[in-house]
Formats: structure tokens, C-alpha cells, sequence
């Protein structure tokens, strides 16, 4: 029982995931500046700040959460003052049973 071995195929090679995986990102890194270059001045503007704000992932997530829940335009509510509780051994109002 014998089996003739198959020829070669430059289309065999494009079959390989590892070389799909390869040319989708070389086509995202050729065809990205293209992209960039049409977009408009006030989405550059936005894409930069975005970027600036990758820098700093604590400003990063401070303006996404702000976003999220639109705390971002008004004021910051005033600080709340701690009163001293008992179990901290600051002196309480109440007394107990024994009085």
C-alpha cells in the first residue's frame, strides 16, 4: 500500500494560523497611519488626550469612572467631619446600665 506524497502549495503556507495571525497585524500596523490621517482635528485632539491619559493609569481610570457616573462637571461634595466614636475611646453622650 503505498501513498504518492502530496505536492507543494504556496497555498498550504496561507492555511498556517500563525501566518494569518502575522499578516492581519503587519495589515493593522501598515493600514493604522493611513487611518489616522483622515480622521478630523477634534477626534485627533481626543485621541491624543486619551493617549496622554494612558500614561498615568490613575488619571487614566479618575476620568473613565468620572465619565461613567458624570461626576465630572460639578463641584467636589465637602468633606464629611468624623465624630469620635467609643470603640476609637473618645467620650460618648450615652451612659450605661449602671447609672
Amino acid at each position: 500500500y503505498y501513498e504518492p506524497r502530496q505536492g507543494f502549495s504556496p497555498f498550504s503556507i496561507l492555511k498556517n494560523p500563525m501566518l494569518l495571525m502575522m499578516l492581519v497585524s503587519v495589515g493593522g500596523m501598515v493600514m493604522m497611519p493611513k487611518m489616522m490621517e483622515g480622521l478630523d482635528p477634534d477626534q485627533k485632539e481626543q485621541m491624543q488626550k486619551q493617549m496622554a491619559m494612558q500614561q498615568d493609569p490613575s488619571k487614566m481610570l479618575t476620568q473613565m469612572f468620572q465619565d461613567m457616573t458624570g461626576s465630572g462637571e460639578e463641584a467636589a461634595p465637602p468633606p464629611i467631619e468624623k465624630k469620635a466614636s467609643s470603640k476609637a475611646g473618645g467620650k460618648t453622650s450615652r451612659r450605661g446600665k449602671r447609672d
